[in-house]
């Protein structure tokens, strides 16, 4: 049963889901440039087009500007939209480096993390069928797959896994390190329910999961630097 402790798992190697507020902000830090350029460029293109909406506001009467700027405004959503699943890859990349205590730039990030844009998205649209369908049946089967698959974009990344096989992997270690990965759920959502602050700790504990899976990693023996990981450093 999930609520029984696997064998295997050593809760002591674990420090509390709370804890990992430091851990996640570590990550942040360590290459906060990074994680500024992959967010803010995206949003770059959106506040472009918000201006470009304020330009129609001065001539409300212009019928043909007002098209030519809804039109490129249409264009300028879209493109958001699009470069934020083109960086998206670059962001989970760079949440591991940052785990794993490296740093990387931008380009590199992008470089790296481009290969796994295809299984990333299918895995993020084949989780958030998934999620609906548990969410659907009833909340409580939601957490317990929200548990198994949570870490499941890492183990893709880490591994080099296909999106079957990442899911795979991911549960099974969502039960063999049962409570841990509870801890980091239940923090999440606890999260999601706070009043007015919700916004800013979600950005602060953003980076909790990496941290869990790299504590993971390391209670299961494995060397970082040494494993099938494409985005570990080599050195």
């Amino acid at each position: 049963m999930e609520n029984q402790k696997p064998a295997g798992e050593n809760k002591s190697q674990f420090p509390s889901a709370f804890s990992l507020f430091g851990s996640s902000l570590t990550i942040i830090t360590k290459n906060i440039e990074t994680f500024l350029a992959l967010i803010l460029g995206p949003l770059a293109l959106l506040v472009v087009g918000m201006l470009f909406g304020l330009v129609s506001d001065l001539s409300p009467d212009n019928q043909i500007l007002q098209a030519v700027v809804s039109f490129i405004v249409f264009v300028m959503v879209i493109a958001t939209g699009v470069l934020y699943c083109m960086v998206s890859p670059a962001l989970v990349v760079t949440q591991l480096r940052g785990a794993f205590g490296t740093k990387i730039e931008p380009r590199e990030a992008i470089r790296v993390g481009l290969p796994f844009f295809w299984r990333l998205l299918g895995l993020g649209i084949l989780l958030s069928i998934v999620f609906l369908v548990s969410l659907v049946l009833l909340v409580v089967p939601f957490f317990f797959t929200y548990k198994r698959y949570i870490l499941a974009p890492y183990y893709l990344v880490h591994y080099n896994l296909g999106i079957t096989d990442a899911m795979r992997k991911s549960a099974e270690d969502a039960k063999r390190f049962s409570s841990p990965v509870w801890g980091l759920v239940g923090v999440t959502f606890l999260i999601e329910i706070i009043p007015f602050a919700n916004g800013i700790l979600s950005i602060l504990y953003s980076c909790a999961p990496a941290a869990r899976f790299k504590e993971i990693v390391e209670a299961r023996g494995e060397d970082a630097h040494k494993s099938t990981d494409p985005v570990a450093p080599t050195s």
